[in-house]
Parts: structure tokens; C-alpha cells; sequence
């Protein structure tokens, strides 16, 4: 049998003797209550969402910045006529 395990929290493999995961800290102890697929699953599918999200949220900024410079580039060309 293998001695990895895989965190339950960031989805990485781990080895089994440790109590947390050296990745993101979490402790590896799951409560009984739950199933660890289930877990892991609903772990994974936050951590996309959100990196989904950040990425939009850079995208927006860029996306004002770019307005911004183009505003002042009509704003220039309207001055120079």
C-alpha cells in the first residue's frame, strides 16, 4: 500500500504519517460525519471557482486601465486637430 495520502483541503498528495498537509496547513483529520471524496471533491471545485473569479476580477481592472489610456489618447488626438 502507498504512504501518500491526498489533503482534503488543497488536493495534493501528502505523505500519510503527516497531520497536516505541508502544502496549505490544514490538519488531515476529517471528521467521521463526512466522506473524504465529498470533501475533496467540494475543496476542488471552491478553489477553481474562486481562482475563476479572481482571474475576472484582473481582467476587469485591465480592461479600466485600458479605458483609461484610451480616453486620454482621444482626448489627445481631439486636442491636437
Amino acid at each position: 500500500m502507498s504512504n501518500m495520502s491526498i489533503c482534503g483541503c488543497c488536493g495534493r498528495t501528502t505523505d500519510k504519517s503527516f497531520p497536516f498537509c505541508p502544502w496549505c496547513g490544514t490538519s488531515k483529520v476529517l471528521g467521521k460525519d463526512k466522506n473524504t471524496e465529498e470533501i475533496l471533491a467540494q475543496n476542488m471545485a471552491d478553489k477553481k471557482y474562486t481562482e475563476q473569479f479572481e482571474h475576472m476580477e484582473e481582467i476587469g481592472r485591465q480592461i479600466d486601465e485600458l479605458e483609461k489610456e484610451l480616453s486620454v489618447l482621444v482626448l489627445s488626438a481631439e486636442m491636437a486637430k
